[in-house]
């Protein structure tokens, strides 16, 4: 349950705006360092900083990563657009500004890339969240479970869904 809770409370972090009290004694992210624990650092570095954007993350043609999530570090362009906004931000009426935030699979691709590289402009990781868990695992990061399968999520775990599934401890496209 405590691993459940840890996945919500990093998921409505990032897209609610507020950092909890104890991702600050988190170390900052280190670029190419491939473990959970930097993963998990580098997911929480957009926390507070950036809102959620439909479409975030993607490129122009919408068929892979953008700039940003081929990019090392967070984009100036998420922390103005987050500035410029209060707590009446209206995710709905933001759709498709592609550089000012970042959407469910566009955090991920974001994340992983950061995780993964140390340089900006390489192949990126953005991609539809339906095939997100199982192109990782085929890239040798991990296992497929199917979803039927699964016991017990766990920190750094990546879950594909079609869709919004509202049964699942996060509402969303894809788990970090």
């Amino acid at each position: 349950m405590k691993k459940r809770i840890f996945a919500l409370a990093l998921s409505l972090a990032l897209f609610a705006g507020a950092m909890p009290a104890w991702a600050e004694q988190i170390p900052a992210p280190v670029p190419g360092e491939r473990t959970i624990f930097n993963l998990l650092a580098t997911a929480l570095a957009p926390v507070g900083g950036t809102l959620y954007v439909w479409g975030g993350g993607w490129n122009e043609a919408d068929d892979g990563a953008g700039v940003e999530a081929i990019s090392i570090g967070i984009s100036e362009e998420w922390r103005e657009f987050y500035d410029s906004h209060g707590s009446d931000y209206d995710f709905d009426e933001y759709r498709y500004l592609i550089h000012s935030g970042l959407d469910c699979s566009g955090y991920v691709g974001w994340a992983v890339y950061n995780t993964f590289n140390t340089q900006s402009g390489g192949e990126g990781y953005v991609m539809p969240s339906t095939l997100m868990a199982s192109d990782f695992a085929g890239r040798g990061w991990g296992t497929y479970t199917p979803r039927g399968e699964v016991e017990e999520l766990r920190a750094g775990d990546i879950m594909s869904t079609n869709g919004h599934d509202r049964r699942l401890p996060v509402s969303g496209h894809v788990l970090p």
